[in-house]
């Protein structure tokens, strides 16, 4: 299926074994504007990582009888190419990729983690003896990884979950925001900022029984970023994505209405402004990536319009911009004059470090499997960001 502006067509198609895809094209308004769906054997996957310029892609593709799943490495120039699986597996999932698009960190079956490069192939991640970890961040320079770190003996009991990074063979440990010195305390860091130093995410807290969102620095350790978001009190935050220079952090938060149902709140983060709201709605919504300068957001949000007509309500892959606030990237992309079929529900996952493309998993219900397929949507605009969030 080849999604194009509707005045201009694809300058050329390019033919891989397991890719099907429609290439960036030029329109009067926009310097590039386009929707890739990149394919495996069967519908599923997801792009979860893109490099610096959105050139290189990670994910995850379906392959197989059995509906396995396979990570891979993207670009326009070699299409998909899949990385393999660690020993004695088959299934992988490329979950993030370092600003170069050399170096990838994933995960097999039961969550054993990766990382990949062109010249030393798939190599597991090895902790010290006992010790267990789950890795959600990679930094842009390649060097550090975060998550949350699992003491050992964890088939005995509960035990502390502690946000972590790691560097080479260092593991440091980033505490907690309140250590009540019991199997209860929880921490994970979500996010790294391009050169390691900084990670944010979220914490068991000093404030109650609500987690809260935190920000650790080498010099400074972990500091709650508290739960006033917009001038409103909120139970519960959480820090998801944070910039390349680690000053602007994106999350969502949780309230409560006066009737006690839960509100959802996405909010962006800065030390002059504090948590400032950007969108809320009855459901809860996901922040999943951040442009280099904090400017653009990328995740998912539920929709009640604006779908196939058979659907009460959809899952929405969003862009947020301060130029163009919250759009869903269906609506992104038909504001540059792309023809989107039809294509609605996803997520989006990741975006490009000047904002440009966004990467994911959406529906194409003019397939005949009607699944979800990995997708890289790219428009490049004028957006700028601007300081302060106001």
């Amino acid at each position: 299926m080849i999604y194009t502006s509707k005045a201009i067509k694809p300058r050329a198609f390019l033919s891989f074994s397991i890719i099907l895809t429609t290439l960036l094209i030029h329109s009067n308004t926009y310097a590039d504007a386009g929707l890739r769906l990149l394919s495996g054997e069967r519908p599923g996957g997801s792009v979860n990582g893109l490099s610096q310029d959105g050139s290189v892609a990670a994910g995850t593709v379906v392959v197989g009888t059995g509906e396995n799943d396979a990570a891979f490495v993207w670009s326009e120039v070699g299409g998909i190419t899949t990385i393999g699986y660690l020993p004695g597996q088959n299934i992988s999932e490329a979950d993030g990729i370092s600003d170069d698009g050399l170096k990838i960190y994933g995960r097999g079956d039961q969550q054993p983690y990766f990382t990949w490069t062109s010249a030393d192939g798939i190599a597991p991640i090895t902790l010290p003896d006992g010790f267990s970890a789950n890795f959600y961040a990679i930094s842009g320079d390649g060097t550090a990884l975060a998550g949350r770190y699992i003491s050992p003996n964890d088939e005995n009991g509960p035990v502390p979950k502690e946000a972590f990074r790691l560097v080479g063979d260092t593991v440091t440990r980033l505490g907690f925001l309140s250590s009540y010195g019991t199997t209860e305390d929880r921490s994970t860091a979500y996010a790294i900022s391009g050169d390691g130093s900084v990670a944010v995410g979220q914490s068991s807290s000093n404030e109650g029984t609500f987690p809260e969102a935190f920000r650790w620095t080498e010099a400074g350790g972990m500091v709650g970023l508290g739960f006033e978001v917009g001038g409103e009190t909120h139970f519960e935050t959480i820090a998801r994505v944070v910039s390349r220079d680690g000053t602007v952090i994106a999350g969502t938060s949780r309230s409560s209405t006066l009737e006690g149902d839960s509100l959802y709140h996405i909010f962006i983060w800065t030390e002059a402004t504090g948590m400032v709201q950007i969108y809320s709605n009855s459901s809860a919504p996901e922040v999943n990536g951040m442009s280099a300068d904090g400017s653009v957001i990328v995740g998912r949000i539920r929709r009640t319009s604006g779908g196939r007509e058979d659907f009460d309500s959809w899952q929405a892959p969003f862009r947020w911009s301060e130029a163009s606030g919250m759009q869903t990237v269906i609506e992104w992309l038909q504001g540059a004059g792309v023809d989107t079929g039809a294509v609605d529900d996803g997520h989006a996952w990741s975006v490009s470090a000047d904002g440009n493309t966004v990467g994911g998993n959406i529906r194409d219900h003019n397939n005949t499997d009607a699944g979800e397929w990995p997708f890289i949507a790219t428009v490049i605009s004028d957006d700028v960001f601007v300081d302060g969030f106001e």
